[in-house]
């Protein structure tokens, strides 16, 4: 398993500590930077991947700093980060990809997800990951297949993988829209899953999906979104995941023609190809 470090900075009310509120800008910085150094480097070659910025896009400020002092705190963090653990994976992570806050807060001075990573491109600042929440319904509002895969394409650009941090999708009960039909189901969960995840595979710069609440609770963050009801069952969606994946994953097998050729297809990625023939060991092939 690759475990993953989540988040080193996030400046979310009622999760950063008060302390921080009393900190001029330049203690600020050297609180972090010390934190983000020490706390890598006491878990360097055990945790590989860390998100070192979460939500920098003016959904999480609770401190009010500007966006000159904001990307300042971002560069110092990435660069303790590097510092510590030149090998981790390093991630800036960001919500609300199209920006919905911006209207309801009536405020175009506030960063959207593209300001973040073309001030991170424009000003050289070095991170592996671009990482992408695209929750779906229950309070945060619905968005089309294709219209999900026209924002996917966008992130291309950055020349970085993409992950998909978080996502869910609601069954029944749940306000906000739903899809094919009045309101979530578990038929429709499961369908909007499984093409969403689809279209993601497609796109060579998606690098992994992350499914946030699998198992569903009654209280919580994003109530009624899981893929496994409260008493462990599975749901519709739980069950075509799991197909996908092994579809997908399934290595093929086959004998060769006359002329030993033997012809396949198989998803992107790296292969070995394992050859037997009688009377000789095994012969291994990376393709």
């Amino acid at each position: 398993l690759i475990f993953k470090g989540h988040p080193l900075v996030w400046f979310y009310p009622g999760i950063t500590p008060d302390y921080m509120k009393e900190y001029d800008f330049d203690e600020l910085k050297a609180f972090i930077r010390k934190h983000v150094f020490d706390t890598v480097s006491h878990f360097k070659g055990r945790i590989r991947y860390w998100e070192v910025i979460n939500e920098p896009n003016d959904t999480a400020n609770c401190l009010g700093l500007t966006h000159e002092q904001y990307f300042d705190v971002m560069r110092v963090a990435l660069e303790a980060a590097r510092e510590a653990d030149p090998q981790a994976l390093l991630s800036v992570n960001c919500n609300f990809p199209w920006g919905v806050y911006i209207g309801q807060r009536n405020d175009d001075d506030l960063w959207t997800v593209f300001d973040v990573y073309d001030l991170l491109d424009e000003r050289g600042v070095s991170y592996d990951v671009i990482g992408v929440q695209l929750y779906n319904g229950a309070g945060i509002g619905v968005r089309d297949l294709v219209d999900i895969s026209e924002m996917l394409d966008r992130f291309a650009k950055y020349g970085k993988p993409v992950q998909m941090t978080e996502t869910s999708i609601p069954v029944g009960g749940n306000s906000a829209g739903s899809w094919r039909g009045p309101e979530w189901t578990d038929r429709s969960q499961a369908d909007f899953i499984v093409n969403f995840l689809k279209i993601a595979y497609s796109k060579p710069h998606i690098d992994s999906f992350v499914y946030w609440g699998i198992k569903d609770a009654a209280v919580g963050f994003r109530p009624g979104c899981g893929m496994i009801c409260p008493d462990g069952s599975p749901r519709p969606s739980f069950d075509e995941f799991r197909r996908l994946i092994e579809g997908w994953s399934a290595p093929p097998t086959g004998r060769t023609d006359s002329d030993g050729v033997f012809e396949f297809r198989a998803h992107r990625g790296e292969y070995e190809a394992v050859v037997t023939a009688p009377g000789k060991p095994p012969t291994t092939i990376p393709l």
